[in-house]
């Protein structure tokens, strides 16, 4: 990888097969440190499947005749650079679960389990990074996450008939209050990366700009790195934040092909 602070991935040739006869290859992308990401591009151009590559949620298809074929990826600027090719795929899942540890994911849809309520929905994410930490410590670090994003209306009771929000299982709470429950559960193990596909396009309006003031705080406060597939017009929220946004057009042919 370059010898620059500001870039934590980079692919080379990177290719992902869906059959025989299709696939798409992604030249060298650049994805820059501290910086809100966004990845933008007609339907079926490849945005979730670049985002799905580079968090180790799908395997990458190297073309074995290349040997350039990779993803790098540097954590910190004074940390080696990890090869996909060479110290992931090559060895045990374990490796894959310990890198995949630095990463937070915001999906379209929550993925919450409703047969656990809100808070243990959180606080798992963070037991599998940390096992062995106290549930009492633990609850207090989900209440401080609660307050410092501006969700603590997650913790009181909406009647005197139900539990708050954050104790009830997740089926019982609107789209919005979902939705910043799976973002409390991206962010609880303090991700160096966070990956989001969609996270505005199934809230309101008002959801969708708490979610942003979120993201946008990750970057600048504690310098976490977005890579955020959002639709064309959801962009103008993040106007105020111009400065910290990296677009990667894959509309561009050259960027990505369709090999039929």
């Amino acid at each position: 990888m370059e010898n620059y602070d500001d870039v934590i991935f980079k692919t080379i040739c990177l290719k992902k097969n869906f059959s025989d006869y299709q696939s798409i290859k992604y030249p060298e992308i650049i994805i820059k440190r501290k910086k809100i990401n966004i990845i933008q591009g007609t339907t079926g151009i490849g945005k979730t499947s670049l985002l799905n590559l580079l968090g180790l949620m799908d395997k990458t298809d190297f073309n074995l005749s290349e040997s350039e074929s990779d993803v790098l990826y540097r954590p910190e600027p004074n940390l080696k650079e990890i090869s996909y090719r060479r110290d992931v795929y090559n060895n045990s899942k374990k490796e894959v679960s310990l890198i995949r540890n630095d990463f937070g994911f915001l999906f379209q849809h929550d993925h919450l389990l409703d047969d656990m309520t809100c808070r243990e929905n959180i606080e798992i994410r963070y037991f599998l990074k940390f096992p062995g930490q106290k549930k009492d410590e633990v609850k207090i670090k989900t209440d401080i996450l609660l307050e410092l994003k501006g969700f603590q209306d997650l913790k009181y009771q909406e009647n005197t008939n139900s539990p708050p929000p954050i104790n009830r299982s997740p089926a019982s709470l609107s789209g919005g209050q979902r939705h910043r429950v799976a973002l409390l559960r991206a962010l609880i193990h303090s991700p160096r990366v966070l990956f989001t596909d969609e996270p505005l396009a199934s809230v309101d309006e008002k959801t969708a700009k708490s979610i942003v003031e979120v993201l946008v705080e990750e970057v600048h406060k504690k310098g976490v790195t977005i890579i955020a597939v959002i639709h064309d017009k959801e962009k103008d929220l993040f106007s105020d934040s111009s400065e910290m946004l990296n677009i990667i057009d894959l509309n561009n042919s050259t960027v990505v092909n369709f090999i039929n």
